[in-house]
């Protein structure tokens, strides 16, 4: 991924990807430059979102099975989406149902969207992930 790289690593000043080849199999960069700050910059910029906050994710143990509870990615949208669809909402929650009124099955894309493509310096939305049907759910 090269905006965790980047942003991971505030020491880089600029990349150069020239030519980068996109394809159905990939993308591939046939040369690059990486050219990093130099010892004279005291401050390093700070990007204008915060990264991912990789260290609020735990690896735990629950009911006997293996979860991650960690914060959510962008990723996660569909994931998500799933989890609200098989959720059951009581009469007291429904004003803050992410399920669109009148359509029991379908999920409100704005409140999808505020909560997976969250800015982490604002809040966080934690999410347990474990595997269900030999799939990783949420």
């Amino acid at each position: 991924r090269f905006s965790v790289m980047v942003v991971d690593h505030p020491e880089i000043m600029e990349c150069d990807i020239n030519p980068l080849i996109a394809g159905p199999d990939g993308i591939v960069s046939l040369d690059s430059r990486v050219l990093l700050h130099g010892p004279e910059v005291k401050e390093l910029p700070q990007p204008a979102i915060r990264p991912y906050p990789y260290q609020y994710s735990k690896a735990r143990d629950f009911a006997g099975k293996k979860v991650q509870i960690r914060p959510v990615l962008h990723e996660d949208e569909e994931k998500l989406e799933k989890f609200y669809q098989q959720a059951t909402w009581s009469r007291g929650c429904d004003t803050a149902s992410p399920v669109s009124k009148g359509k029991s099955s379908e999920v409100d894309r704005d409140h999808l969207v505020k909560t997976c493509f969250a800015d982490f310096d604002r809040s966080i939305v934690l999410v347990v992930e474990g595997e269900v049907n030999g799939e990783k759910a949420i």
